[in-house]
């Protein structure tokens, strides 16, 4: 892709993940969730102003689907008072009780792949639980791929990509959840993912949570961000600590900030150039 002409606009977009709102689980304090939650959208609406939310999925700490239901309804009515819309994914704990379809009918809107273009860049929304690997892992469908191919290939905008699971190989030696099992961190056929980000070369971000802490990594000149999940106390917090992100691109870099609403905040930022793939006029 020539993106030489491409006029880009600021864009910013904060990601929530991994809320597992409902029952307290071991480093996961669910019952709390949705209290935290809406203090975390008057944030967001008050002093971050995004253009839009993406929530990455594994909403709940399933228990049953009564239970369920009730938590996506609540976690759906919080959001509903952010001041700019919200986009969802699904992760491979919002689906153990409630298919796609009560998803949809709660949620108002459509969970199946999503391509939407905001400020000059085409974000794709994909369905990584296509099925769900031993209940934890994700995969994506060979219709999918074909669609990721046909989205990409056919974007005059620079790509922000967005799954529940991890696109890049990471080191998870000291991950308490997946460094007993691995391969089950990622997009099982993640390969054939990347090789159409290398093969169209317009890709600049790829988006994913489930890992459950922060981890950038760039290669082949796509910034690979894993965001933190609000909800993990890592057994070594008193409370959650409200973890989300915050992305800012332009036609120059992204800047990704992650903040924590328990104390309020920033963590840590990193910054990448473009490096003149794109026009700064803008």
């Amino acid at each position: 892709m020539d993106g030489g002409d491409l006029i880009l606009h600021n864009l910013r977009l904060a990601v929530i993940g991994d809320l597992h709102s409902g029952e307290d689980r071991a480093s996961l304090p669910g019952s709390v969730v949705a209290d935290l939650l809406e203090g975390l959208v008057q944030h967001l609406n008050e002093k971050i102003e995004p253009d839009a939310v993406i929530d990455l999925g594994d909403r709940l700490n399933c228990s049953d689907r009564e239970a369920d239901l009730r938590n996506l309804v609540k976690i759906d009515s919080v959001l509903s008072h952010l001041q700019c819309p919200v986009y969802y994914i699904c992760g491979n704990h919002d689906l153990e009780n409630l298919d796609s379809s009560v998803y949809e009918k709660v949620l108002k809107r459509k969970l199946e792949n999503r391509s939407l273009t905001i400020k000059g860049f085409r974000l794709l929304l994909i369905d990584s639980q296509d099925p769900v690997i031993d209940g934890v892992g994700g995969s994506v469908s060979a219709d999918s791929l074909s669609w990721i191919d046909t989205e990409i290939g056919e974007s005059s905008e620079p790509v922000i990509v967005f799954t529940h699971q991890a696109l890049d190989d990471q080191d998870l030696e000291e991950n308490m959840h997946f460094a007993s099992m691995k391969e089950l961190a990622y997009v099982e056929n993640r390969l054939e993912i990347t090789k159409l980000f290398k093969k169209h070369g317009n890709i600049v971000a790829a988006v994913n949570g489930h890992l459950h802490w922060h981890s950038v990594s760039l290669i082949d000149n796509t910034v690979y961000i894993s965001v933190p999940s609000f909800t993990e106390t890592w057994n070594k917090y008193e409370k959650i600590p409200g973890a989300y992100s915050v992305i800012d691109f332009d036609s120059g870099g992204m800047t990704i900030g992650n903040y924590r609403m328990q104390p309020s905040v920033l963590t840590s930022r990193v910054a990448y150039s473009f490096c003149g793939r794109y026009s700064k006029d803008f």
